[in-house]
Parts: structure tokens; sequence; C-alpha cells
């Protein structure tokens, strides 16, 4: 196939697994040796990137609804099987998986797929928000929220101010946050429209800036390392 260069030289095996026991081998086979090589130096770069490996909390869950919408039958669909072997490790995690795709609408059954078109990074989103149930996040919102069901631009400054920052930062280095902050914070992370030209924040938002780039435990641009040239 393709060039005469060998097979060893023309072929890209990946080792992959959560664990080094049990771990798994996929070969790719190129037409040639100079984009093996391409495919091979691509991958290095991004298994060796501090930024990728201190990903944030919402950029894992994007991964890991890509991998399931890449791993399609010939009908090009999401097998159920696939979503419950993701997330499920016992029994009762796999029952309460097909509980919360149930009370989604979307497929549970063992056998049944899933159409891509209809599970989009929201739907997959939302599978995620019923399947932790983040009650310890809802506490901290309903705190300032009370019964209502969104926060104002002046109740998440008082959450930035003086529940997420660390006092001891300093003031000209780390200025606190005022509304004009909170509301771009809002408008990037807020789901829903309405809410985000109001300046309101959703408990879907709130989650969602939480799990962001901007709540980090290391800033990106902290992350990779600089190389000075000492003479």
């Amino acid at each position: 196939m393709g060039s005469q260069d060998t097979l060893e030289e023309k072929t890209v095996t990946v080792v992959c697994g959560n664990d080094f026991v049990n771990i798994n081998f996929v070969n790719f086979c190129c037409t040639k040796k100079e984009i093996a090589q391409q495919w091979t130096d691509a991958i290095m770069s991004l298994a060796y990137n501090l930024n990728q490996i201190n990903g944030t909390t919402k950029m894992y869950l994007l991964k890991a609804y890509t991998k399931l919408t890449l791993m399609t039958d010939k009908s090009g669909k999401i097998p159920v099987k696939n979503v419950i072997k993701m997330f499920a490790q016992s029994r009762d995690d796999k029952k309460r998986v097909e509980n919360v795709l149930s009370s989604l609408g979307l497929p549970y059954g063992k056998n049944d797929t899933i159409n891509p078109a209809k599970f989009t990074f929201e739907d997959f989103f939302r599978f995620y928000m019923q399947l932790t149930h983040r009650v310890e996040v809802e506490k901290v919102f309903n705190e300032f929220v009370g019964s209502k069901k969104y926060m104002t631009a002046e109740q998440f400054v008082e959450f930035l101010n003086k529940t997420q920052r660390d006092p001891r930062l300093n003031e000209i280095l780390h200025p606190y946050a005022d509304t004009a902050r909170a509301r771009d914070i809002i408008e990037l992370h807020e789901p829903n429209k309405y809410n985000s030209q109001k300046g309101q924040l959703s408990f879907n938002g709130f989650l969602r800036y939480l799990l962001s780039e901007d709540n980090n435990i290391i800033a990106a641009s902290k992350v990779m390392t600089k190389t000075y040239n000492i003479i």
C-alpha cells in the first residue's frame, strides 16, 4: 500500500488506557513514512502539552462528548452501551445512567442508539448535570439567590469578591471584580440569551463558569515553562 517504505515505518501505534494494566493498542497504517512521522509529532506534542494535561473540567467534558460522537455504529448513530461504558462502573451506575437518559427523552436501552443530531453538547451537558447532581454547587448558588432561579450581576460580584476571591491576593495585581466584569462573565457562560442580556446568571451558567478556564486551578499562562538562555 502506498510507497515502498516498510510497514513498520508507515505505522503509528497509540497505546492508551485508564491505568498501566488495562491498556489498548491502536494501529494506524499510513501510505508513507513521512505522513506517519507527521502524525507522530502531532500526537506527541499533544501528549506532552501541559495545557492539555492541566485542562479544565469543561474541556474534558468536551473530549468525552467528542469521543462518544466519533464512536458510532455503521448507521452513524451512538450506541447507548458506549455511553453506559463511559460513565458506569457498577450495576447501580448503569441503572442511574439509563434513568438520566430516559428523563431527558433519549434512548436508554442496551441495544438502542442515539442520533448525534439530537445529542448536541448542550444535551450532553444537561446529561452531565443530572448524572452528577452537584448539590455542593447548588448550596453555594442558593445562598445568594434564595428562592429565585437566577443570580443578579450584583450578587455575582459579591460571590466573586467575598466567597471566591483569596483575601491574601494583592489588590493591585488582582483587583476586585466589578459589575462590568460580572456582566462579561455572565455573557460568556450563561446559555440563556434572555438572562444574559438582563445580567442574570442561572445555575446552569454558574456551573459552566466554575468548570471553565476562568476557574482552572493553575492559569494557562502559568503552566507552560519558559526557556531562558543563560550565558
